[in-house]
């Protein structure tokens, strides 16, 4: 089963409204392909795997969020559509001003870490972050200017911790395993990040499987590499 996940950045827009409008014509998009959607009540148990009888590729979304109302936006786009997401805070402030009872109205599942840049942690320091949440299963930590999010000791010790799901800004695509039942498994999710420079029918087509689609996404994610080291080394912020 494959799971293709899009991650949402709202820094990256204009406004809430801005950032609404686009997902929901991703979504809308990639509901007239028939992509399937991963289940609440997985997601609820830190399980990023679709039932059994999902259609695949399922689809999974993602939000960076600085802001209740890009949240709320995000969710009611999502939700509309059948589909589900995990949102993280990025903001000002300790949390979204939202009701955790809320959270699955809308469609929506919380991830601890938005603000945290934990690659480089040493174990001390990175089991004491792990064992502070109440809800700890799913983690979105802070990629690093080079949009590294994780490494082997971070997954090492989120695994030891309970962790069961990582996200992190990759390829988008992930290959999972719809019947593995095992509680010791700690499933790391690549996203790709949506800024909205192709078209919402184009990135539809890329999430469906289409080759054409597929291969460009992996050429402009190799691209990305050099520009994201020129820009760590030089602090260059030009497009």
């Amino acid at each position: 089963m494959e799971i293709v996940a899009l991650e949402y950045r709202e820094a990256e827009f204009k406004s809430p409204a801005a950032l609404g409008m686009r997902v929901a014509q991703v979504a809308d998009a990639c509901a007239r392909k028939n992509l399937g959607a991963v289940g609440m009540a997985r997601l609820l148990a830190g399980s990023a795997a679709p039932s059994k009888a999902a259609a695949s590729p399922a689809l999974l979304f993602g939000l960076r969020a600085r802001s209740s109302e890009a949240a709320v936006a995000f969710g009611d786009a999502i939700s509309a559509r059948g589909y589900t997401g995990v949102v993280t805070w990025v903001g000002e402030g300790p949390t979204l001003q939202i009701p955790l009872s809320l959270w699955a109205g809308l469609g929506l599942v919380f991830a601890c870490g938005g603000k945290e840049i934990l690659v480089g942690a040493s174990v001390e320091e990175l089991e004491s972050r792990f064992g502070g949440d109440e809800d700890s299963l799913i983690w979105m930590p802070a990629p690093d200017k080079f949009e590294r999010a994780v490494d082997g000791l971070l997954l090492e010790v989120a695994r030891r911790q309970g962790v069961r799901l990582v996200w992190v800004p990759g390829g988008g695509i992930n290959e999972v395993d719809v019947q593995s039942e095992s509680t010791e498994h700690l499933q790391v999710l690549t996203a790709r990040t949506d800024s909205a420079e192709d078209s919402a029918p184009a990135l539809a087509r890329w999430a469906q499987g289409d080759r054409l689609q597929r291969g460009r996404a992996r050429v402009a994610e190799i691209s990305q590499v050099p520009k994201r080291w020129f820009r760590g080394v030089t602090g260059w912020q030009g497009q």
